[in-house]
C-alpha cells in the first residue's frame, strides 16, 4: 500500500489467501498491460530483469522471453539454476523446438513461469488450476504451444529461494509422493494437448513419462511402508 501511494503504476490487491494459483489468476484478471510476469513471494529479481526480458522479446519479435536463474539456499549461498542443462538453446527458438524440450527434458528453465515474460494474450483461455502442486506444469505447454517464437536468454536474472521444508524441494529430492501423482495427471494432459495439435511423437513421450511417474509414486509408497 505504501508503494502504491508513491507510484500510480502500482496496484495492490487485497484478497483472502487462496494459494499461488488463485493469486496468479486474480493478477491476470486485473492486468491491463500487454505483458505478464510472475514473482513468487519468497523470491527476488535483478533490478533490470523485466527490462532485459522485454528488450529481448521485442528484439526477436517473440511471444515469450526466458532468462536463467539462481538458486538461493537458506544460508544465502547462490548457485546457477541450470548451469549443466544441455537442453537449453540460447537465442530464438520455435514452438516445435520448445515443445520438444518440454517433453524430452526435465529442465525447470522451461517448465516454470517465474523466469519468463509473456504476452498477456497467451492467457486469454488459460488459467492456473487451483488446489494443485506443480501448477506451472499444468499451463506451460498451453502457453508455449501458442507461440510462434520464444527467445531464451543466458542472463541469470531471477533468484529462487529453496527452503528445506518447501514442496518444490521435496519434489526435487524425491521425498514426496503426491507430486508424482500430480505428474501423472500433468503428463496425461500434455499427451491430450499434444495429440490435439498433431504432435503425436511428443504425445507418446508424455504418456511414457506419465507411466514412469505412476511407477515412481507407488514404489515410493511401498518403500516408505517397508521402512516403518
Amino acid at each position: 500500500d505504501e508503494f502504491a501511494q508513491k507510484d500510480a503504476r502500482i496496484r495492490v490487491i487485497h484478497k483472502e489467501n487462496g494459494g499461488v494459483a488463485d493469486a496468479r489468476n486474480v493478477g491476470i484478471e486485473a492486468c491491463t498491460g500487454e505483458y505478464v510476469s510472475f514473482v513468487d513471494s519468497d523470491d527476488y529479481i535483478h533490478p533490470e530483469m523485466l527490462a532485459k526480458l522485454y528488450d529481448s522479446l521485442k528484439q526477436y519479435g517473440a511471444d515469450v522471453s526466458i532468462c536463467q536463474y539462481y538458486l538461493v539456499d537458506e544460508n544465502g549461498s547462490i548457485t546457477l539454476g541450470a548451469s549443466f542443462d544441455n537442453s537449453i538453446t540460447y537465442g530464438p527458438i520455435t514452438r516445435d523446438q520448445v515443445l520438444q524440450k518440454l517433453v524430452y527434458y526435465k529442465s525447470s528453465y522451461f517448465v516454470v513461469v517465474w523466469n519468463k515474460l509473456f504476452k498477456k494474450d497467451l492467457f486469454s483461455q488459460v488459467r492456473f488450476p487451483r488446489g494443485r502442486i506443480l501448477e506451472d506444469a499444468y499451463v506451460l505447454h498451453r502457453l508455449l504451444g501458442q507461440c510462434e517464437k520464444i527467445v531464451c536468454m543466458q542472463d541469470a536474472l531471477y533468484y529462487y529461494l529453496q527452503r528445506s521444508n518447501s514442496i518444490m524441494y521435496n519434489v526435487r529430492t524425491g521425498h514426496m509422493m503426491d507430486p508424482c501423482l500430480n505428474l501423472v495427471e500433468i503428463m496425461l494432459d500434455w499427451m491430450q494437448y499434444l495429440k490435439s495439435i498433431r504432435k503425436n511423437e511428443y504425445a507418446a513421450v508424455a504418456y511414457r513419462r506419465g507411466v514412469f511417474s505412476l511407477y515412481t509414486a507407488f514404489t515410493y509408497r511401498f518403500q516408505t511402508k517397508q521402512t516403518k
